[in-house]
């Protein structure tokens, strides 16, 4: 049964713009949903740390020394913390909600029956919160001329990719979003994260991987930004994917 996925755009007292996705989804018979969230960080002066951040986070806060990562930080569990809020049923303030790290970098979340993928990228940071007993990873990029030789050089000739920016980055996206998935980071190579196949229309794009077969991608680029979500194969969406994605360009 299709359903209306919940969307939401809206100005926070904090300043800056946030939009919210409910997505509806089922596996095994059973329905779910994920969350995702976008958050603008342009007005980032008007955002007040110790309303958001944990006791822990505000101390890793604290320690940043680079201006630009202390926002992307911030910002990052800003979204995963809005993320979560969509499914929240007790009500938990920001600051007691703590997100910490593993060893490879994955979030993880305190007393929750969800976990989060974090990413930022230029103006925006995302947050995708979903249940535990899924495998979700998301990722935004900036689209950036100067990194087109880079991007040319991680993705293999045999690869089904288009040699154009907007093509590479929405690859680059979806490699990235794949290992949050996976929650491994970038200790994979490369080639681990390979696309077996790729195509995309009206802006938005969808892979399958070479060697992670339960797994496919779904992106959006729009302007100079590409956003990519990686979901399990398993998980059916109960909702029209393509028209939500592109109701994120409402955001930009």
């Amino acid at each position: 049964m299709r359903v209306q996925a919940d969307t939401k755009f809206h100005l926070h007292d904090d300043g800056g713009r946030f939009g919210t996705f409910r997505i509806p989804f089922s596996s095994g018979g059973k329905d779910s949903a994920c969350g995702l969230a976008l958050v603008e960080t342009r007005d980032f002066n008007q955002f007040s740390p110790e309303k958001w951040l944990s006791i822990s986070e505000l101390e890793r806060f604290n320690s940043i020394g680079s201006e630009k990562i202390k926002i992307q930080f911030a910002c990052g569990r800003m979204a995963a913390k809005t993320a979560l809020a969509i499914f929240e049923n007790v009500a938990r303030s920001n600051v007691d909600v703590d997100i910490a790290n593993d060893g490879n970098g994955k979030p993880i979340v305190s007393n929750s029956a969800y976990e989060v993928s974090i990413s930022h990228s230029g103006e925006w940071s995302v947050g995708l919160a979903f249940p535990k007993e899924f495998a979700f990873g998301v990722d935004v990029e900036q689209m950036r001329e100067n990194r087109l030789n880079a991007l040319k050089y991680i993705n293999h000739e045999s690869e089904p990719i288009p040699n154009n920016l907007q093509s590479l980055t929405v690859a680059w996206t979806m490699k990235e979003a794949l290992s949050k998935a996976l929650g491994l980071g970038f200790n994979l190579p490369f080639q681990e994260l390979a696309i077996a196949n790729f195509w995309g229309k009206d802006c938005i794009f969808e892979c399958e991987f070479t060697k992670h077969k339960a797994f496919r991608g779904l992106a959006i680029s729009y302007g100079n930004i590409s956003l990519a979500m990686v979901y399990e194969k398993k998980c059916l969406w109960n909702c029209d994917i393509h028209q939500l994605l592109s109701s994120l360009r409402s955001a930009a």
